[in-house]
């Protein structure tokens, strides 16, 4: 006669604390059957996937700010450990004295990586269309702030993930080709974008940007698809009128790029600037299709440009 087996109460709790509360939900489940807590396992595995399914949605939707998120995500998880654990740890001490065994963990181990690496490579490789209002005003929060701003006729917005506390998007014209990033990446490996306004100006950083794009272009690097970098403006500090910055710099210069590493040649005219806030850095990047085509696109990205509100 084949030994009944089930999960270890503070293993599933681990597995709900340390990865989530779905894969540790469904093994509560199945133990739940087991010791008789329930006619059926689908009894409690229905209700975890209806919260799994509410919390993306929440995510997709961005109902909560990405930090908000984050703790939601963690307060959901350590709650669920905690009864997972305590309304089964005396039904498991009642089995194992009846004959029953403890189930092994690595299969449930390792679909929990895949719960976790899966996002990543969500994050990492699918970028995700973002469909626009017929007004065509783009929102979004990051962080502790919000931006909104109107996308000209043309632009399609692409965000790397639904699921992306920071500020990541970049704007693709008709051609397929982009045209304008902006993001609030950190500049400094391990240091706040709050803390680096403190330290530095934006005439500074965009400084560092260019001599740093110009000393990657003027070698065989294959950090980056540009060469023959040259500076059209330098780096300056400049007056905006855009609601939540309290500091800017601009600078414009020229690379020649393998446009879609199709081995396609082309001139590119490129602006940055970078934005200061009360507590962040956000880097705008505009680049012309073609050098001959930026004054063209430069009134598209006025009008980018001129709605641009941060709060």
């Amino acid at each position: 006669m084949e030994t009944k087996k089930a999960w270890t109460p503070s293993r599933v709790a681990f597995l709900s604390f340390f990865f989530s509360f779905i894969p540790a939900g469904i093994l509560y489940a199945f133990n739940a059957e087991r010791f008789k807590q329930v006619r059926s396992k689908h009894m409690i595995i229905i209700p975890v996937m209806l919260l799994a399914i509410a919390l993306i949605a929440v995510a997709i939707f961005d109902i909560l700010p990405g930090y908000l998120f984050k703790e939601t995500i963690y307060a959901v998880n350590f709650i669920a450990a905690i009864l997972f654990y305590a309304s089964q740890k005396n039904k498991f001490e009642k089995f194992t004295k009846e004959g029953g065994k403890s189930a092994s963990f690595l299969y449930p181990i390792i679909y929990s990586l895949v719960l976790i690496v899966l996002p990543f490579a969500i994050y990492l490789f699918i970028p995700t269309s973002i469909e626009l209002p017929e007004d065509r005003l783009y929102e979004r929060t990051y962080g502790n702030g919000e931006m909104s701003v109107e996308i000209p006729e043309g632009w399609d917005v692409y965000e790397p993930s639904i699921l992306s506390e920071d500020l990541i998007v970049e704007v693709i014209n008709e051609n397929g080709i982009a045209n304008l990033n902006i993001d609030n990446v950190p500049y400094f490996v391990g240091v706040p974008n709050a803390q680096a306004i403190t330290q530095s100006t934006p005439t500074e950083l965009l400084q560092g940007t260019f001599q740093y794009i110009e000393q990657v272009t003027s070698t065989d690097s294959a950090e980056i698809n540009w060469s023959n970098f040259k500076t059209i403006k330098a780096p300056q500090e400049v007056a905006v009128s855009i609601e939540g910055v309290t500091m800017a710099a601009e600078g414009v210069f020229t690379v020649d790029e393998n446009i879609l590493d199709e081995g396609n040649i082309i001139n590119r005219t490129i602006k940055r600037i970078i934005l200061f806030t009360n507590d962040d850095i956000l880097n705008i990047v505009f680049a012309s299709t073609t050098t001959e085509t930026f004054d063209e696109e430069y009134e598209d990205f006025k009008i980018f440009l001129d709605s641009l509100s941060l709060k």
